[in-house]
């Protein structure tokens, strides 16, 4: 049991003392309000593109994302989805609150959160496969938060046309932005320097006439040095934004969501792999359940936020779910990998 207990130790108190050690830098007012964007912009744009990219270049094969995983956490990204509507109906009458608390369900802080997590638990293995799976749960993410956004938005009773026209013109961007986001261009050239590489001859020692790692390992060396700086860099400067304002006014939709995504999501999750995996249609490997925690198990996306700001959506309550649920995740976190380890998943 000490064992189980320092392994989830282990894996969740570097996340927390990251992010403490920015909240504390704040407080000491070593970083300004200017300076927090600034490195969040920059992290996003090179370090933490350069991760994913490394994170995928570095995998041993895509074979781990079979199709059998993608339809089984398919299948329980949509349960999510679903019940997100049932909790947005019946816990707020604030129909600017809706859509946050439906993206507080399903959405997750995959990528600053998540990956550290799946690396902490699993090593680089693991991490390859998350890495993979976060293209097609990136775009879930985007594309189901400005439906659920536009759904509830309180403009949406303006007229027939008009309001068509605005949905379209907002999925339009959404899908610009998608393709454009430094995440998603990441992952895509990982992928796409593993195809050209399966068609790359072999020398005689068995290795490949040309690499990016051994023929160009300057920039190789580069990109591997701004990846590194990612998971330090937007842990700490998460911490530094944490804000804990009055939370008099949305108290009730706070704790629902803070609830959901922390312990709801997760035992739905979880319920859909495990019985996928009763009924055979997959096996259960270490890999596979550390990804999970990082798509059920991880805090809600800071960038909802923004997303809620720009679509008339309360962001305040976005931000303070996003605050509670960075904090308190850390505890639910231990607890959901103590019980995986225990059950030998881990």
């Amino acid at each position: 049991m000490l064992a189980v207990f320092n392994y989830s130790l282990n894996a969740v108190l570097p996340i927390v003392l990251l992010g403490a050690l920015g909240y504390y830098a704040r407080l000491k007012k070593w970083f300004s309000p200017e300076a927090l964007r600034a490195m969040n912009s920059f992290n996003f744009r090179f370090c933490l593109s350069c991760m994913l990219f490394s994170n995928v270049y570095n995998a041993d094969s895509s074979g781990g994302l079979s199709l059998s995983l993608l339809v089984t956490m398919g299948i329980a990204l949509a349960l999510l989805t679903l019940v997100s509507v049932v909790i947005a109906n019946t816990a707020t009458n604030e129909r600017r609150r809706k859509g946050v608390l439906a993206q507080a369900v399903f959405r997750s802080n995959y990528a600053i959160i998540g990956l550290p997590v799946v690396s902490a638990l699993a090593g680089d293995s693991a991490l390859g496969l998350a890495s993979l799976f976060q293209i097609p749960c990136v775009i879930y993410y985007n594309c189901v938060s400005v439906l659920m956004l536009l759904h509830y938005s309180e403009d949406k009773s303006q007229g027939g046309s008009e309001a068509s026209s605005g949905i379209a013109a907002s999925l339009a961007k959404t899908i610009k932005g998608i393709f454009t986001n430094p995440l998603i261009l990441g992952l895509l050239a990982g992928i796409l320097v593993i195809f050209i590489r399966s068609f790359i001859p072999l020398n005689a020692d068995g290795e490949l006439v040309f690499s990016l790692s051994k023929t160009f390992p300057w920039l190789f060396h580069v990109i591997q040095y701004l990846g590194n700086m990612a998971t330090p860099m937007a842990l700490i400067v998460l911490g530094a934004q944490m804000n804990f304002k009055s939370i008099a006014s949305f108290r009730k939709e706070l704790v629902t969501g803070v609830f959901m995504r922390l312990v709801g999501s997760p035992i739905i999750g979880y319920a859909v792999l495990f019985t996928a995996s009763g009924l055979g249609l997959l096996t259960l490997t270490k890999d596979i359940v550390a990804m999970s925690c990082a798509v059920f198990a991880s805090p809600l996306a800071a960038s909802s936020v923004v997303m809620s700001a720009e679509m008339n959506a309360d962001d305040q309550l976005c931000g303070q779910i996003v605050a509670w649920s960075s904090v308190l995740g850390m505890f639910t976190l231990f607890i959901i990998v103590f019980c995986l380890r225990s059950f030998g998943l881990l």
